[in-house]
């Protein structure tokens, strides 16, 4: 059975962007990168998280809502930036083998 890739990448886009306006935070997910191996596919995506207490919370959704898709790694790092707030960058990768 063919992966639905594009079927795929909106929902994760839509999931990102309905987690990040539920703990009301200001950044808007525009892209999830997909990346074509011979024997997989990877969803690569990545959050702003501005309101530390959202962080964990945050986290927790991702795992929650995009675990059924295949692979999940979820990572963040602290980002302090010379010229705009601190954040925390969240990234994650769903890995579908083919």
């Amino acid at each position: 059975m063919p992966i639905l890739k594009d079927s795929i990448k909106n929902e994760l886009l839509q999931g990102s962007n309905n987690i990040l306006k539920k703990y009301k935070e200001p950044y808007i997910v525009d892209d999830i990168a997909i990346l074509n191996t011979s024997y997989n596919i990877n969803f690569l995506g990545n959050l702003r998280i501005y309101d530390e207490n959202n962080l964990k919370k945050i986290k927790e959704d991702i795992n929650n809502n995009f675990d059924e898709y295949g692979e999940l790694k979820v990572r963040s790092i602290k980002v302090t930036p010379c010229c705009a707030p601190q954040y925390y960058h969240i990234s994650f990768n769903i890995k579908i083998n083919k």
